[in-house]
């Protein structure tokens, strides 16, 4: 029984990873659940994601009602986010204790491409960018 639980998980684990078109590296993320996280990716040289429990605003962002972390870089294949449907992959390094995760993200939570310009400058001000 026990043999039958740890490779329905593996199996499962593998399963949610090759649908996002995500494969291991050197180092092997656990995943995140963000779902419920409303969220945006800043691209770039060094691009990292943006969450929060609360709808991201200037307000949200200057209140420091949010988390961040780089994105985990991916000697494979040098993604930042792993796109399928109504889901989001994105591998964080939250710079805490080494950890690093594949954290799923929900696309109707993501940030609108209007209000991008306006919620990086509030970021680039609060984080003095």
């Amino acid at each position: 029984m026990k043999s039958e639980i740890l490779n329905g998980f593996f199996n499962l684990r593998r399963d949610i990873k090759h649908y996002f078109g995500y494969e291991d590296d050197w180092e092997m993320l656990p995943l995140d659940d963000e779902r419920d996280m409303y969220w945006m990716l800043v691209e770039g040289k060094s691009p990292f994601v943006v969450y929060s429990e609360a709808p991201l605003t200037p307000k949200t962002i200057s209140e420091g009602e949010f988390c961040f972390g780089p994105v985990f870089d991916h000697r494979k294949t040098r993604r930042t986010a792993y796109r399928r449907d109504d889901l989001v992959a994105v591998p964080v390094d939250t710079q805490t204790d080494g950890n690093k995760f594949l954290m799923i993200f929900d696309t109707a939570k993501e940030v609108e491409s209007t209000d991008y310009a306006e919620l990086r400058r509030a970021l680039d001000l609060v984080m003095g960018w």
